[in-house]
């Protein structure tokens, strides 16, 4: 069995990885039942985050924020408390959270992602989360490497609500750590 869509991901021209994290923002936003298959492709946009290239990063980041803006709209009602008790959380200009006690978020991040954008990733973790804490112990550096690179775009994403997976997070971390055969 191959993964057409990871090698997409892994391909070596950078035109094909940010075409492909393109055709799956819009297959998030466009497909007619896309609440069934989000889970299956929010991954490959957010694999775009962690890539070298700022073509991909740039494409990830559109796409995400459009995925969070039609979120948004779609779940008003099941948002309106938060927007209403918790304006902060709503959003904060783009320099303003880069103020806080870390001061820093990787490229192409240049401030705190969207309610919409957190929203979509944090509803997708746990889906997410076994495959990549299952990756972080695999013996190829590329596959760990990237691993790491998309869990830390899911912690950025997530904040806070992170918090109810450590139970998974944290022993996985102190496997990888004290395994010698992986570092």
């Amino acid at each position: 069995k191959i993964n057409w869509f990871g090698k997409f991901c892994t391909d070596p021209v950078p035109q094909v990885r940010c075409a492909w994290v393109r055709v799956a923002g819009d297959w998030c936003l466009n497909l007619w039942e896309r609440m069934d298959h989000e889970t299956r492709l929010i991954p490959y946009v957010l694999h775009g985050f962690g890539d070298p290239s700022p073509l991909v990063q740039a494409a990830a980041m559109e796409f995400v924020e459009k995925i969070g803006k039609q979120y948004e709209s779609e779940k008003k009602e099941d948002l309106k408390d938060t927007i209403y008790y918790l304006p902060e959380d709503r959003a904060l200009p783009k320099g303003e959270f880069l103020k806080g006690p870390l001061g820093y978020l990787p490229p192409p991040f240049t401030g705190r992602p969207g309610l919409g954008e957190r929203e979509v990733v944090s509803a997708n973790m746990k889906a997410l989360l076994y495959p990549l804490l299952a990756e972080l112990k695999v013996w190829t550096d590329h596959n760990r490497a990237a691993s790491a690179r998309l869990l830390r775009t899911c912690f950025i994403m997530s904040e806070v609500k992170i918090t109810q997976h450590t139970h998974r997070i944290v022993p996985t971390f102190v496997q990888v750590v004290s395994d010698v055969s992986i570092t």
